[in-house]
């Protein structure tokens, strides 16, 4: 799967009215980074970080990776990055 970090659509509200285009490339990379045990996590931080606006590619596992981290996020993030992997998983 695809992700384009640099131009991330996030949630403007809890009512989920709007998606806002987010670079989160570096706060999303480093905050793995710092906050996700084990090498596979600390690669995906890296290809977050570098990623452009073409996107990035991730597999399965580096999904799981971000679906797990999503508990720890701030709800606006959690939810984008959730809804959005189920958008593309569909």
């Amino acid at each position: 799967m695809r992700i384009n970090f640099a131009q991330f659509p996030i949630y403007d509200g809890i009512k989920k009215e709007k998606l806002i285009a987010n670079n989160i490339t570096e706060a999303y990379g480093d905050w793995i980074y710092k906050n996700v045990a084990g090498l596979k996590a600390h690669l995906l931080a890296e290809k977050i970080f570098k990623s452009t606006a073409e996107g990035v590619e991730i597999d399965e596992e580096e999904v799981d990776i971000i679906r797990r981290s999503t508990s720890m996020l701030p709800g606006l993030l959690a939810d984008s990055l959730n809804d959005y992997l189920d958008k593309k998983k569909e």
